[in-house]
Formats: C-alpha cells, structure tokens, sequence
C-alpha cells in the first residue's frame, strides 16, 4: 500500500525543514554568496543525494512518486537526519499501518496499580491517556479531566502543569518533537489530527515548534515538579513498551532517592481520613 496523501504531505514538510536548517558548509559546500533563503538549496540536496532536481523536487511537493529506502537513506545523510529522525523519514514514506483500538490488558492495569506511590499511566499511540493508578491520579488529578482531554499531549500545555512543572518549556518542546516522532502512524487518524490542530490553533509556540521539524525518540527523563500540598517531587520517567502490545506505553515516574519524594508522594495518595 503506497503512503496516502497526508503522509506525503507530512514527508514534504519534513524534508523542507530539514533542509532549512543547514548550511552549506554542514554538507561540505563554500559557503557562495549571501542567500535569501536559510538551508541549503533543492539543487544541492539533489546533487549530494544522487538524484535528478526534478525527482526531489516532486518529492518536496508531495507528489505521488515512491521513493526506494536506499535512495531515502542517500537523503538522509545528505540532511544529516540523526537515527531516529531517519527513521521518521521512512516511515513517511512507507505504507499507512492499520491503527487497531488499544486497551491495556487486566495483568497491564495490575502492573500500573501496584506502582504504588510512583505515579504510572499508560498511553496509546495517540498519547491519550487509557490507564492510570491512584498515585497519578493523586498528583494530576486525571480522573477530574473530561474524556475528550485526556490526552498527555493535550495536558502538558494545561495551565498547571506549565506553573507547575520546573523548566516547562523544555520539556514541552521536546513532547512536541516525540509527538511528531511517532505522527507517521498517525497522518489519517481522525483523533490525532483534531488533537494536533487544536494545539496548534490554541498555543504559538506548538506550531513555532512543530513547524520546525524536530522530531525525538521517545525515553525517559527526569521531571521535577511543584506541587501544592506535596512540595517539590523529583521524579525519573520510565517507559517501556509492553511485549504483544506495541501501540501502547507505560510510564512510571520512579522518585528519585534521596529527595524525600517517595514519603511526600505515599502521604498524598493516602486518603485524608486515613491520615487523621
């Protein structure tokens, strides 16, 4: 099945702002006169990729064409893509995957329950949120959020977690770029796509950042967060991917030794009359 036309559309962009952060020493090339363009030219991709102007050239307006991995991968070191970027490139260019409804199976919500005091959750491709136990609950009340926004990428632009999350925008830029690592899966789903655009619509800096075409594997970090009645947490993110289940996610946000998280997050998951 060949990649449908929003895939090709997605790959264009991808590529035009690949292309856009280079110059032409990155690549080799004297540096010639001032540009009035940022990046290297169509022209000088095509020619270090060892392909004809024309042929790139419908590439980056998302023709219909199909393009074979070896030639995609000629581009890609042209451009300099590091491994993941890579292989969002090709995964653009390959055939739209069958997005099956994901629910976490009853041993996977066990598992996210007996976290305990460490917040966990698990997402689905969409990064909606299909699982949680009481401690994530406990620490960004989900169970409050209406249906429709329960969705990890949605939350992290929720005024809260921007006050509370130290070094917000950091970590928000870089949940824009592992959202857009995974959105070749994703070019014709209905949800993700009123999602995407309604971030978009709603917060400039996420389609400042989406339009620059960073893309990120997903892993861990550490989070540090700000909590009205807890203190500050410090928390080390965790994600594993579960076997037989490859749309889904869990995260466990571990707390870090030696910071007193574990105690402050086990006295405000515990119930108010099991403290008195």
């Amino acid at each position: 099945m060949p990649p449908t036309a929003n895939q090709r559309r997605a790959l264009a962009d991808f590529l035009k702002a690949r292309r856009a952060r280079l110059c032409p020493a990155d690549v080799g090339l004297p540096a010639g006169p001032v540009r009035r363009a940022p990046g290297l030219r169509r022209e000088e991709v095509a020619v270090l990729a060892g392909v004809s102007v024309t042929w790139y050239t419908w590439l980056e307006q998302g023709r219909r064409i199909n393009p074979s991995e070896s030639v995609l991968r000629a581009i890609a070191r042209t451009l300099c893509l590091r491994p993941d970027e890579t292989a969002h490139l090709l995964e653009l260019a390959g055939p739209a995957p069958v997005i099956e409804p994901a629910e976490p199976s009853p041993a996977l919500q066990d598992l996210v329950d007996s976290q305990h005091a460490a917040p966990a959750f698990i997402i689905d491709r969409r990064w909606d949120l299909i699982a949680w136990n009481a401690a994530a609950d406990a620490v960004w009340n989900y169970s409050a959020v209406p249906v429709g926004e329960r969705n990890l990428a949605w939350l992290t632009f929720h005024p809260i977690i921007r006050a509370r999350l130290v070094d917000w925008a950091g970590h928000a830029r870089r949940v824009v770029a592992e959202v857009r690592a995974g959105s070749a899966a994703l070019s014709d789903d209905r949800r993700f796509a009123e999602v995407l655009a309604e971030l978009r619509a709603r917060h400039p800096e996420v389609d400042d950042w989406w339009s620059a075409g960073d893309v990120r594997t997903r892993t861990g970090v550490r989070k540090v967060y700000d909590h009205p009645d807890a203190g500050r947490l410090h928390l080390d993110e965790v994600i594993l991917r579960p076997a037989g289940a490859p749309d889904l996610q869990l995260v466990v946000l571990v707390p870090v030794r030696d910071t007193g998280t574990a105690d402050r997050l086990a006295a405000l998951a515990t119930p108010a009359e099991a403290r008195r």
